[in-house]
């Protein structure tokens, strides 16, 4: 028996677009399904989400058809927002684990190409009406016609070879004009527009001294003192009306930036908590809680970095490349490519090296 043909697999990516492990992103080519937990055995390992069982969900695919299922009863899983134990995938869909989001990407299948067993005819040449078709010499049968010779008068036209056909219409009769007579209107024409150019461009004008220089014409626009001031009080109204009014824009856009900032404080996001509260302290200094908090999202901030860079540590010398790369791209995420950071080069050269040393382990 000759071996079975190998089952089609297409390929897959899953990015975390909210929860502990933001920014992290998978991608899966010839896997026929992975599982989704907080244990270490599962293909993503959600290990900092407290909400996900040891093996939460499982995604599967099946004939080009992807299927996700529930494998615990203690913990959701939803799916587009719906509550969902097992879920048919037809296109891009979120998909939330605990409090992990995540966002399901994969390539359709190209639609296969019909092809039309009937091929077009091929176009013929039509002849149009009152004429005929010539046809080569050796196909016509019988005598062939003699052209009649070329009348001596000059005026007439010699008759084409085609008149001897039937319903062909004799060709219009052209007068000859004289070849002296066509050359000299176009000589005539050139020569009157080089004259007219030389005595634009190259003869020059002669100033007339008669002529007397013209006064500028002094216009008087009679302004009063009273109207004058009355016009400066009402522009230094307009003007102050104007500076009240951006003030106020201001400071509602300043408040906006705090709601903003603290809702991100709330749930986590310190990076856009950081950026909305110092865009609402520069717009309006009055806003102290800005700064406060601002500050304090930055120490939060700065924890959540050194924890993972020791979890980063800890999994290297543990020989597991694959939570150690992870963990160093969380730490490069969170100090968002500031090379000013001091620990900016020590991320990049472990998350680099773990990433060799796990390719390398896969092969």
């Amino acid at each position: 028996m000759s071996a079975a043909a190998k089952v089609k697999l297409l390929p897959f990516e899953l990015e975390v677009v909210s929860g502990p492990h933001l920014g992290q992103k998978f991608s899966f080519v010839d896997t026929a399904s992975i599982a989704i937990g907080r244990g270490t055995e599962n293909q993503i390992c959600l290990q900092h989400d407290p909400r996900v069982s040891r093996v939460h969900v499982e995604i599967r695919q099946e004939n080009e058809v992807f299927y996700v299922f529930n494998k615990t009863d203690k913990n959701p899983m939803f799916v587009n927002g719906l509550k969902e134990n097992q879920y048919k995938i037809t296109q891009a869909c979120v998909i939330n684990v605990g409090e992990t989001e995540f966002k399901f990407t994969f390539p359709p299948a190209a639609p296969k190409q019909f092809k039309n067993p009937l091929q077009p005819l091929t176009p013929t040449a039509t002849v149009p009406v009152g004429l005929v078709q010539p046809q080569p010499q050796s196909q016509i049968s019988g005598p062939v016609l003699k052209q009649p010779p070329p009348s001596n008068y000059r005026n007439q036209a010699a008759i084409p070879p085609n008149s001897m056909n039937m319903g062909a219409p004799p060709p219009p009769r052209r007068r000859k004009v004289p070849k002296k007579q066509e050359s000299f209107i176009p000589m005539f024409l050139i020569g009157i527009v080089g004259i007219i150019i030389v005595a634009i461009f190259v003869l020059p004008s002669k100033p007339d001294e008669n002529a007397k220089p013209e006064k500028p014409v002094e216009i008087v626009t009679p302004v009063f003192q009273d109207d004058r001031r009355y016009q400066e009080s009402v522009e230094r109204a307009k003007q102050a009306l104007t500076k009240m009014d951006s003030q106020n824009s201001r400071q509602a856009m300043a408040q906006q930036f705090f709601i903003s900032g603290m809702r991100e404080f709330l749930n986590g996001n310190y990076q856009r908590s950081i950026s909305f509260l110092n865009s609402a302290y520069q717009s309006d200094p009055s806003l102290v809680d800005a700064d406060k908090f601002a500050r304090d999202a930055q120490r939060k901030l700065d924890r959540l970095i050194d924890f993972y860079f020791a979890e980063g540590l800890k999994y290297r010398e543990n020989s597991n490349y694959r939570m150690c790369k992870s963990s160093f791209q969380t730490v490069q995420l969170y100090i968002n490519n500031n090379m000013k950071h001091p620990k900016f080069v020590e991320a990049r050269q472990f998350f680099e090296e773990c990433t060799n040393l796990d390719k390398v382990r896969r092969f």
